[in-house]
Order: C-alpha cells, then structure tokens, then sequence
C-alpha cells in the first residue's frame, strides 16, 4: 500500500471507520493502562495514599494531551499520550520532595506540593516546546546519524518486549528477579501473548494485507472470551488471574483548587531545578526522537517544528490541570496505523473519549479488553522493530553503522534511552571524523609544469618554467578541514619534501577556493607545516582563504607581515605568478636570451632567407603608461600588439562594474590576436599595468604585408600559428593533468 502523505486527503470507507474504532479501542486500552502504571508509579510509597487521585491526574493528562495532539499533528492518527521518560524523573522529584518536607508537614501538604512539582515541570516543558518549535529549532535532529535511529527503535522494541511481559505478568522482572517469570502462573499470563505476538508478527510478514492484523485480533478475542466460557472462568476469577484489567473508580479528593497553592512547601521543590532541567532535556530528545523515528517507520513526512508547537500547547493544557507530561508516542501510532491504515484520525478521537469516559466512570469500558492482547500487541510491535533492526538491517547496513545499531541496543537494556542514544551519537560521531578524515581533501595535485598562471610569457621564460616548474607543488584543497585532514595534508606535504624521485620542493602553494570551513584544531597542522617549510628551505602560500579562514591563521601566528616563508595571496593566480617570477628571476643570470626584443625573437622563428628588415615597416611602434587602454571590450578587431617591455592586463568588465582579471602580458608577447584573426568583437579590455613599448599591427597593415610581401606574411602567420599551438598545448597539459 502507498503511504499516505500528511497533504493527502482520501475518502472515508466503511472498512475505514470500522478499522478506525478497533485501532482507538486498542489504542485507549494501552493507553489507559500505561497512564495508570505512570500514575502508580508517580503517587507510590508515602503518595500512595493518593493514589487514586493521581490515576485521576494520570487520566486528565491523557486527555488533555490526547486531544491536542490528535487535532494538532502534522501526520494523521498521530497517537500523543503521557510519557514514561519524564514521568520516571517526576517520579523521583516526587520521593525526593516528600523526604525533605519539614517535619511538621502533613501528607496531603506532601500531596500538594508534588502536585505543584509535576504542574510547574508540565508547564514549563510546554512552553520550552513552544518556544523550539517557533524558532523552528526542529530540524537540528536531522543531523543525528542514520544509525542512531536504528539503534533507537532497536532499542524501543527491546523495552516494548520487556514492558509487554511485564503488563501481561504484573511483575517486574528488575525488582523479583527473572526467575519469577518461570512460575507456572505467571507463565500463564505472558505465554499467551507471547504467543500472540509471534503468531502475528510471522502473519504480517508472510501476507501484505490489511486485514491481517484486525482479524488476527478479533479472532484472538473470540478464542479468548471462548477459552473463559469453556473453562467456566467468571470476569472477577479473570481479573484475579491477571487476564483482564482491573476497574478503577474515580478519586474524591478535590485538588484542582487554586486554594491548594497556599499550602504548597516552596522549598523542596526549588531544591528541584536540576531535574528540572532534565526532565527538559529528556523530553525535548525523546520527542524529536520519536518523530523522526515515526518519520522513518512509516516513510511520511513529519514537520517537527509542527509537532513541537502542538506538543508546547499539549503540555500547557495537561500542565494547567497539574498533568503529567506527554507527546507523541511512536509505538501507539505505528499500532494504530497498522491497524487501521485509512482511520486517519478516527483511533486517536476514539481513544481520547475512552480514556475520558474512564476519568469520569472508571475502567468499565475497557477492562473488558484481555491483559494477553494488550501485551502481546505491546510485544508484536517490539519484536517487528527489534527484527527489522537487528535482522533485516544486516543486508542494508555497513559493519560499522550495524555495530553502532547493536550498541545502542545494548546500552538501552542496560542504562536507559538517554544513555544507549548519548554513547550512539558519541560513537557515530567519531567514526564519522574517522572515515571523513580518510576523504582525500586534496582534489587536484598539480605542479608548476603543468598548471601556469594567466601571465603570458616569453617564450624564453617557458622553457624555464617547462624546465623548473616541478619545484612548485600546487594543492586545491575542497570539503570540510579539521585536526585530522590537516594531519593528512601535512603527512602528505612530508612525502613531497622528501620524494628525491622528483625536482626538489621550493614553493608550496595551498589553494583554499573549494574549503567549505576550516576548523581551529587545523591550525595547528597548519603551523607545523610552516615550521617544516622553513626546515626545508620551502615558501609556503596559501590562496583563496576567506576572512574566517584568514582570522584562524593570523590567531595561529600564520600571516605575519615580516614572514618570508608564509605567504598568502588573494587567488592561485597571484600566487601561482608570484612564484613563477621567482623562478625566472633566480634563472635570468644562467640565460642569455632574457632581453631579446620581439623582432628578435621573430628572426628566431621566421625562416632563414626571409627578410625580415621589412617587418617594421608594417609595424607601429608606441609608447605606453600605467593605465593606458589598448584594447576596450567591445571593440571591432582591427589591431594586435606586441609587447616589448612593460606588461599589460586583460580584464573582464563585468555588468556591475567589477573587473575579472583573465590575464597578465609582459615583454616579448602578443595580445589582441584571437580577434583579429577571427574578427570577433573585443571580449576583454586590455590595460597598461607598467609603462612599456608595444609594437602594433592593424589588420589594414597585415592585408598589405600580405599582398606586398607574400612571403613574409607567411611566415608571420607561421610565426602566430607556433604561438596558438604552444598555449593550446600548455592547457591541453593542465586540463590532462586536472583529469588524472
């Protein structure tokens, strides 16, 4: 069946309303009966006196909480009843604030000022709810690991198995030892429902049918109700037995008074806040918990902010008559979805007017459902999560994500949701640094002698480069760096320093553009590094930092102004040039072509027996200053220029006035020849960044070379096709180079 979205809205069937009344039946059977356990458990010992007005409150609170939820949730049929986690901690504030009273004080003032503890802590977990959800702070859970998940409903459907004996056997196995559940009569009671459950459980896997599980419980309840009437057993001999649960009747003790205030002991319950606090803390996780987990279990989608504000109005409602907290519960809606798959919100309005009709009657509607179903259901809808995570799951989990399901499983069993959870988190989240760590950041290793910087050289100067650039080890860093794919990088920097297989290591160039963030414990990988640069005689520069990223450096002691080992420029570009010009300035005494002119490089390329005197007489020659333009975008492709001396820039003028630098041009080039030679508009403006002397060639002056000295144009066009052939290649040897 295709899972109905939260948007979706679909016709109500007959088999719809039918299935809908069993689910809420069911439904407000668990629920009755897991309120009144929280109730025992809450007003016991020197409460207990109490106790039937804390069933009372228990009820309220599943009303109150009931009615919002089902009328507020972002997934129809969300089931939201008093949960077990913060009752558990209120039950300890409760035995805690009767210890410490005055030694005057009266039970019924130990009453009332418990009753004020569990008002005050519903109240406030309401409005922390609330206040969450219109923040929408609900999506943080989103960042808890897959596996965690898993090991969470793991870990609910081993403490559903082991709440569902205990439901059926009405002892706890903790307290009398696990022996006890080997008595012959206790053996009664959690047998059948054992039974029950597994029965189901290998129904529901075998046939893909809704009426698997409605059936299978009304047939369960003809052989129960058939099973008494052949064994002569009456209602009271079944309650007695443990079969069926027992009525309770309602309390008459007025407590809902604000008159009760006055007698409240202030003291001990501020004593409190740190539980407080807890009860915050668990309830907040829980809820996002159980959302998320509901999310996954039934392949929907939840709002979770959504479901925090209506569990913050909830809380308010059950906190104003001095509740008990609740919220979602993930098992109750599975059951009730599962049960009936089209009720959409039928079960939940079902169970809230049981659960009301108990408040106000006692038990007699539901204490005719058998204690065996409500337990085997309990134990079928634990035993489906803990197959579903422990056997199922081996297939679709990694080892390591399996083994963290496992471990949280365990810890659950033995310490509880929030410790199983809190040690999954810690461990998911350490294998997460371990295998992130292990995620080469590197993504492209590159030398000088393959990757250049947009300054056009001489060709001179490109052979020293060709020849030297191996002693520039350029690395494009990517991804998220912290304290281990900084250690990575600096091992890394080692084996380069240390590799006598290729040219010695001069520059080092770190290029941060594809770094998403840069953690504070990378820092001092970082420094390391710059300190084994200044070892190895290495200039080490890093480009493309953002403004974070460079406050990280500069609070390490990186990016000093008078530091001549760590350099960092804006983009690889600048650096890259930077250390291409400390190359050739540190070869130009071992080469005697540095300061050739372009007519001297010309008579280099041009064929021997041209001449080459006429050359000039096609050419212009002109002065230029910083800031002169020789071409504007835009422009028609009438002119190129060689450059002599000086350089010059070619910038893209963008629509918002900024300038993108493409290229840096210097003595014994040539620019503007891509336009002239395809006569395309200008795509970038050239501009003088030093005083210099360019050499310039119109496209009138290169037609008449061409009609009065053929054989000279000639070679200048073989001149200019050498010269497109080396750039091509040199990107063609990059681009290789970026693939590998």
């Amino acid at each position: 069946m295709k899972p109905l979205r939260a948007n979706e809205s679909l016709p109500l069937h007959s088999g719809d309303i039918f299935s809908g009344l069993l689910a809420g039946f069911v439904v407000a059977g668990l629920t009755i009966t897991l309120t009144l356990s929280l109730g025992s458990l809450i007003f016991s010992g020197h409460l207990a006196a109490y106790l039937p007005a804390g069933l009372q409150i228990a009820l309220f609170s599943a009303v109150a909480v009931g009615i919002v939820g089902t009328l507020t949730g972002s997934l129809p049929g969300t089931i939201v009843v008093p949960q077990s986690a913060p009752a558990a901690i209120l039950a300890l504030i409760a035995a805690s604030i009767t210890l410490n009273l005055g030694p005057g004080a009266s039970p019924q003032q130990a009453f009332w000022t418990v009753l004020a503890a569990i008002g005050i802590t519903t109240l406030l977990t309401g409005i922390f709810f609330l206040f969450l959800g219109l923040l929408r702070l609900g999506a943080l859970i989103r960042f808890v690991p897959y596996p965690v998940f898993g090991g969470f409903l793991a870990g609910t459907g081993w403490l559903l198995v082991r709440g569902a004996v205990q439901v059926m056997a009405d002892v706890s196995p903790e307290v009398a030892g696990i022996s006890i559940l080997a008595e012959g009569a206790v053996v009664q009671r959690w047998l059948p429902g054992t039974v029950f459950a597994v029965l189901l459980l290998l129904a529901l896997r075998r046939f893909n049918h809704f009426l698997v599980m409605p059936g299978t419980i009304l047939g369960s309840l003809v052989v129960f109700y058939a099973c008494l009437f052949w064994g002569d057993i009456s209602f009271s001999e079944a309650v007695a037995k443990g079969w069926l649960l027992a009525a309770v009747k309602p309390a008459e003790i007025d407590y809902y008074s604000l008159a009760v205030l006055a007698h409240v002991d202030w003291t001990p319950l501020l004593n409190q806040v740190g539980s407080l606090g807890a009860i915050l803390f668990i309830s907040v996780v829980d809820l996002l918990f159980s959302a998320s987990a509901l999310e996954l279990a039934t392949a929907e989608d939840v709002d979770l902010n959504m479901e925090l504000r209506g569990a913050g109005l909830a809380n308010l409602l059950s906190g104003a008559g001095c509740g008990i907290i609740g919220y979602q519960s993930m098992t109750f809606t599975i059951l009730s979805r599962r049960i009936s798959p089209g009720g959409r919100r039928i079960a939940g309005f079902v169970a809230i007017g049981l659960c009301a009709a108990t408040l106000v009657w006692g038990t007699a509607f539901v204490h005719l459902f058998p204690k065996p179903i409500l337990g085997g259901l309990l134990m079928f809808l634990g035993l489906s999560f803990m197959v579903e995570w422990l056997w199922d799951a081996r297939e679709r989990l990694a080892r390591t994500d399996y083994f963290i399901v496992i471990l949280i499983l365990i810890i659950i069993g033995i310490k509880g949701f929030l410790a199983g959870v809190g040690v999954g988190v810690v461990v998911a989240v350490v294998l997460f640094v371990v295998k992130y760590s292990r995620i080469d950041v590197v993504k492209h290793d590159l030398s000088g002698a393959v990757q250049h910087s947009n300054v056009d050289r001489r060709a001179e100067h490109r052979k020293v480069l060709a020849k030297l650039g191996q002693q520039i080890n350029i690395m494009k860093l990517q991804g998220f760096i912290f304290f281990g794919t900084a250690n990575l990088l600096l091992e890394r920097f080692k084996r380069r320093i240390g590799n006598r297989s290729q040219m010695p290591l001069k520059y080092a160039i770190l290029d941060f553009r594809g770094v998403s963030e840069l953690d504070s414990s990378a820092v001092f990988g970082f420094v390391r590094m710059r300190q084994l640069a200044a070892a190895s005689d290495v200039h080490l520069i890093f480009t493309n930092t953002s403004p974070g990223i460079r406050h990280r450096l500069e609070k390490g002691g990186l990016g000093q102004p008078d530091d001549t080992v760590f350099r960092i420029h804006p983009d690889l570009d600048h650096g890259l040039g930077w250390c291409e010009n400390e190359i050739i300035s540190n070869a130009r005494p071992t080469s005697s072509k540095f300061d050739r002119t372009v007519i001297d490089y010309f008579r280099d390329l041009i064929p021997s027996g041209t001449d080459t005197g006429h050359l000039l007489e096609y050419l212009d020659k002109q002065s230029m200053e910083p800031g002169d333009v020789l071409i504007r975008q835009g422009d028609p492709p009438d002119v190129m220029y060689f450059i002599e001396s000086g350089r010059v820039t070619a910038q893209l003028e963008l629509s918002n006035g900024r300038t993108v630098r493409l290229r840096s041009m210097g003595s014994g080039t040539v620019v503007g020849e891509m336009g002239l030679y395809l006569e395309m508009p200008r795509t970038a403006t050239v501009v003088a960044d030093q005083p210099g002397v360019v050499y310039c060639l119109t496209a009138a002056a290169l037609r008449r070379m061409e009609g009065e000295a053929p054989v000279l144009a000639t070679a200048f066009h073989h001149f200019m096709v050498r010269l497109l052939a080396e750039r091509l290649l040199e990107s063609n040897t990059t681009l290789n180079a970026l693939l590998d």
